[in-house]
């Protein structure tokens, strides 16, 4: 069961905006928040009321990114297993060509540099990230 990984991962995100509409809160799949939106309108008068204080202004942020996330949770429990396995094989399989990919380019580089009569440093693992 082939899956489109784009699509899937576009739709296992969560999103969620606040009862006025004011503020409004974008997670992606792994749960990061990609995106808050706060409309000017919670910084003037106007309209929709005061002004609001930073501590109301930032239950109101917190509560809309939970919201997001409790988005994210449900979207990901209504799935099927056999559509987040397929997703899960996928994910692994590019995973697996990239690290074959980054290790290849190490070999081609150090036996560029090795005909170029220089010796070449070992060369790092390239799958290891920066902590």
């Amino acid at each position: 069961m082939k899956t489109d990984l784009g699509q899937l991962m576009e739709e296992l995100t969560g999103t969620a905006r606040s009862d006025d509409g004011l503020v409004t809160a974008d997670l992606d799949a792994e749960g990061r928040l990609q995106k808050l939106s706060l409309d000017p309108e919670l910084l003037r008068r106007g309209r929709n009321g005061p002004v609001l204080d930073t501590t109301t202004l930032a239950d109101r942020i917190t509560a809309v990114v939970n919201a997001a996330y409790d988005d994210l949770v449900q979207k990901l429990s209504a799935r099927n297993p056999e559509q987040l396995a397929a997703f899960t094989n996928e994910l692994q399989a590019a995973t697996s060509a990239v690290e074959r990919s980054l290790d290849d380019l190490g070999a081609n580089l150090q036996r560029s540099m090795r005909e170029l009569g220089s010796n070449p440093p070992p060369m790092p693992d390239l799958r290891e990230r920066p902590q």
